[in-house]
Parts: structure tokens; sequence; C-alpha cells
């Protein structure tokens, strides 16, 4: 359900968003010379894993080809990075948290037809709530913020005089690491740390 209302003199919808979100991780710097690193872990293997979040965009309509899309979503994400020893051992490190994100996107699509392809492109700030899985700091120290440039396309069904469905794919590129740095020896080990995601995204507005 959606509620329309004025906002600067253009046509604002609220709606509602559901996504499917499939995490990858990719070690941007890692220095494996000093001994009390090699000691603690002598290869490294980030996973890929998943999370789903559930946002309330605010759609305003800024001409006929534009949407600005501001929005608050709640997110539950995880990811992995198993820490390989010399004996071959295997060191599991999963990192679960429940985030709060606030992207700022820009919609361009013909709102004036019924149906059409949309492109979608922004920013993305996330800050971590809670961790919600045992602590890891002894591990991993994460940090609270991160961000993302997103890009996606997506193909908008109007329903209805003013209500809109649209289904999207979209890409999130990481910009920051998500590891503090130095801290622990295994903060060390990976160096930096970057989170890229995509995404299945369900739009109602």
């Amino acid at each position: 359900m959606c509620f329309s209302f004025s906002f600067l003199n253009a046509q604002s919808l609220i709606g509602g968003c559901v996504s499917l979100d499939y995490n990858l991780l990719s070690i941007v710097q890692s220095d494996f010379s000093p001994d009390s690193i090699k000691s603690v872990a002598q290869s490294f293997n980030p996973l890929r894993n998943g999370g789903i979040s559930v946002g309330i965009p605010l759609n305003i309509r800024m001409n006929r080809y534009a949407l600005f899309r501001p929005q608050a979503v709640f997110n539950i994400m995880t990811n992995q990075v198993n820490f390989g020893m010399e004996n071959s051992d295997v060191t599991a490190i999963r990192i679960q948290t429940i985030n709060v994100e606030f992207p700022l996107q820009m919609v361009f699509t013909d709102l004036n037809k019924k149906v059409g392809i949309a492109g979608v492109f922004g920013l993305r700030g996330g800050y971590k709530v809670q961790e919600i899985q045992e602590d890891n700091s002894q591990f991993l120290n994460v940090k609270k913020g991160y961000g993302f440039l997103d890009v996606g396309i997506g193909y908008r069904i109007k329903v209805g005089k003013r209500s809109a469905f649209m289904p999207e794919l979209r890409g999130s590129l990481g910009l920051n690491s998500i590891l503090e740095s130095g801290g622990t020896p295994y903060n060390l080990a990976v160096g930096r740390m970057k989170q890229n995601r995509i995404s299945v995204v369900l739009n109602f507005f």
C-alpha cells in the first residue's frame, strides 16, 4: 500500500522494498611478511555469503524521467573468512550483523508509460547496530560504518493510477574497508577487505 502527498511541489510516494543480498568479500591489501602474522595464518579465503534487507523508500518524482529515492533500510548481513594454518587446520571466522542503511538513489525511467526499463544510480551509507554471532573481536575488528556505490537496472510496471511495482537487479561496490586498521593479528594478516554486494530487489511504490 502506498500513500501519496506533496513534497517540494513534486509527487511523492512512500513505498516498500525487500531484497535478497549476495555478499562478495575482496582482499584489497595484505602483507604476510612479519613472522608474527605468518604464524597466525598461512592463507585466507573470503567466502561469499548472503543477507536480507527490508526498507521504506520515499519516491520523489522530479520530472517525467526521474525519481529521487531516499530510503531507510534494515539489513541482516553475513560474512565469513577462513584462515588456513600451516598444519592444514582451518579457523572459520563468521561475522553476522544487524545494520541500518540509508541509500540515496536516482531512478531514471519514463514515468508516463505503464511499463518501462529503469536505471538506478546512487550512494548508500550503512552502520552496524549489533553483532548477532558470537564475539569475534579477538579475531577480526569490524568497523561500525561502511559505504556502497549502487548501480542497478529494473523494470517498472504501473499498477493503477499512482502505484507501481519494480523488480530490480542491483550491484553495490564497497567504498571502504570493513576492517579496523591494525588491531588483532588476523586484521594485520588480511590488511584491507572490501565488501561488495549483488541484490535482487522488489520495489513497491
